[in-house]
């Protein structure tokens, strides 16, 4: 796809008059770094004879994206994979360390790769840093490993508590709330951090003097059809990588048990078909039962327990909220395998698809979940901009997106603050 360059005319209000903006990417979207210390059951082709070798096993390197995600797919696979049990909670593989770099930065969060054209907020980047925005000033990035979600990122100096601490300091440095821009997951993730997170650790009125506004881009608040299908066969991650290649590491993510089809939102409709039976949202458990992957049902128990589902926060974030989301785009809402499952965790044969409208990721009826969270609270709104026949990705890149995110900063008074290259 085409990027679509992006920038602001160049005699954009003085920087004091800025708030502080900090970019929370979506799923999938941050690079993600990796040292290999141990061989424990991994395959041939990742001790030395393949695609990973003696530097990749005693160095730093780029795991996701990079020409090794594509072409090692075992490694890959093993490397990304996320164990879980009641006794040791969640954790990488054995001898595999996982992290992001750079928290607060913008690099991890721009694009995917240097050698490879996945732009994520690139595009905003470069119109923001032509409106006198700057990096580690008032502008920053919100990179997280996206393997994990919910409840893993409130553990102590983990992602949670990062932001909370990015936001008090640019906060402070500024002089004024900052406003918030995610996409995708991120802004699930986002509402997790207001909605469950900061009320547990902040004092009352942090959330006032934090943030002026959030500003939800594509958001997954209703669950996505595509981790479901993920599970039962794979789907597409980006174009760059078959779709087949990720499946076998992705099936361990928590997030994939976080971001399903919430019950509340698809209620009882039939969102898989394999032979003669029908699971529905709340089929979750059994789902990945018949599939085979028990693993996926064990971190779903354990969200549940813990009540920290994607359900648990359809709640009003108590701050001013402004959702873009997208319709008139064909997106799955069923799909149908031939057969029934067979308990054994192996991938179906693509199955056949019934549409709806949305962004192609996600239904524009479960992103309207947020119609679910009351009245406004404390006098903070929650707003609605539905926008027509724009893809997922593409609201980090569509010039329309673009103009009205300025508009919401305060940036941007119309089209006339935009040029398009």
């Amino acid at each position: 796809m085409r990027a679509i360059l992006l920038a602001a005319i160049l005699w954009a209000s003085p920087t004091d008059a800025l708030s502080p903006v900090v970019l929370v990417p979506g799923l999938y979207s941050t690079r993600l770094f990796a040292k290999i210390s141990a061989n424990e059951n991994r395959s041939a082709w990742c001790t030395g004879v393949g695609i990973e070798t003696y530097w990749e096993r005693h160095n730093r390197f780029q795991m996701w994206f990079s020409a090794h995600t594509a072409l090692g797919a075992p490694c890959f696979n093993y490397n990304s994979a996320v164990r879980f049990d009641d006794q040791h909670g969640y954790r990488n593989n054995s001898g595999v360390e996982v992290w992001v770099e750079e928290f607060g930065g913008l690099h991890s969060i721009s694009s995917l790769s240097d050698e490879y054209g996945v732009t994520i907020f690139g595009d905003m980047i470069k119109s923001l840093k032509n409106l006198s925005y700057t990096e580690h000033e008032n502008l920053h990035g919100a990179p997280y490993d996206w393997r994990m979600a919910g409840r893993i990122f409130e553990q102590p100096g983990a992602f949670y508590a990062q932001m909370r601490t990015l936001l008090e300091e640019t906060v402070r440095r500024n002089g004024k709330p900052a406003i918030l821009v995610a996409h995708s997951m991120g802004c699930a993730s986002m509402l997790d951090f207001l909605v469950r997170y900061i009320p547990s650790v902040a004092p009352v009125g942090w959330k006032e003097q934090h943030i002026e506004k959030f500003v939800a881009l594509a958001p997954v608040w209703g669950g996505s059809v595509k981790l479901w299908e993920n599970y039962a066969s794979s789907s597409r991650v980006v174009p760059q990588l078959y779709k087949h290649v990720f499946r076998r590491g992705s099936i361990t993510m928590p997030v994939g048990a976080w971001l399903g089809p919430l019950p509340e939102v698809w209620g009882n409709r039939v969102i898989i078909t394999a032979g003669q039976k029908n699971y529905t949202a709340g089929d979750a458990l059994e789902l990945l039962a018949d599939i085979g992957l028990k693993p996926a049902a064990a971190m779903v128990q354990d969200m549940k327990q813990h009540r920290a589902t994607l359900s648990d926060i359809q709640k009003h974030p108590g701050v001013e909220t402004h959702v873009l989301y997208g319709t008139d785009v064909p997106t799955p809402t069923r799909l149908t395998y031939f057969s029934e499952f067979v308990g054994r965790g192996e991938a179906f044969p693509t199955p056949e698809y019934q549409y709806g409208m949305g962004d192609g990721s996600v239904n524009d009826f479960a992103v309207e979940a947020f119609k679910l969270w009351g009245p406004a609270k404390n006098g903070k709104t929650v707003q609605g901009y539905k926008y027509y026949g724009i893809q997922h990705q593409a609201f980090l890149t569509d010039a329309t997106i673009m103009e009205k995110v300025l508009s919401l900063l305060g940036t941007s008074g119309g089209a006339d603050r935009l040029v398009v290259v």
